[in-house]
């Protein structure tokens, strides 16, 4: 199996923080506190084999 995704998508902190207030469910203890970690990059995934 391959698994290869490639979507590049610029969004600013602000719209990560709007996406993840109107579509993720936290606990509602959290939900108006909330300030979710934005994640710049990462490495690339590759997997295979499986």
């Amino acid at each position: 199996m391959k698994l290869a995704i490639h979507n590049e998508v610029a969004v600013s902190n602000d719209e990560v923080r709007q996406l993840d207030r109107a579509y993720v469910f936290h606990s509602w203890s959290m939900q108006g506190n909330l300030n979710p970690l934005v994640i710049a990059g990462g490495a690339r995934l590759r997997a295979m084999g499986l």
